[in-house]
């Protein structure tokens, strides 16, 4: 009885991860990555992301490989997204039985996109009270 909540919380999880609508809209990614899992050591993995824009979260689902116990760990979590990296916590089970689930923490390199609007740039904007201060336009 003590394994239903986190078999259910790891279910619900990965669960609400695939079937949010923003991960269906947004630009989804994958990195390596490398991961303190508590409890049992260092692990490297490999990691997909809900969506790659830079300076936002996004939800993840992996799989390590704990050096420890020399087995795979399939994990879902939430990472952030900066320019060119992630840093991300995580829940992963070991044994396919669902007796050992363990949290963990990763970093790891991303491509990641600037979450700016792409278009023309330069002085001014699209408001017609917008500009460079000696930009006469700007004053009509």
């Amino acid at each position: 009885m003590a394994l239903e909540f986190p078999k259910r919380l790891l279910c619900s999880t990965a669960a609400a991860a695939l079937i949010s609508p923003g991960i269906a809209l947004a630009d989804p990614t994958a990195s390596i990555n490398l991961s303190w899992v508590f409890g049992e050591g260092v692990a490297i993995g490999v990691k997909a992301f809900s969506n790659d824009e830079s300076g936002e979260a996004a939800a993840t689902i992996g799989l390590d490989y704990l050096f420890s116990a020399q087995q795979l760990r399939p994990n879902v979590g939430v990472a952030y997204i900066d320019d060119d990296f992630f840093i991300g916590a995580d829940i992963g089970m070991l044994n396919t039985d669902w007796s050992s689930f363990n949290f963990g923490i990763g970093v790891g390199p991303v491509d990641s996109q600037n979450g700016a609007p792409s278009g023309p740039g330069g002085p001014g904007g699209s408001d017609p009270g917008e500009g460079s201060p000696g930009d006469a336009t700007a004053l009509r």
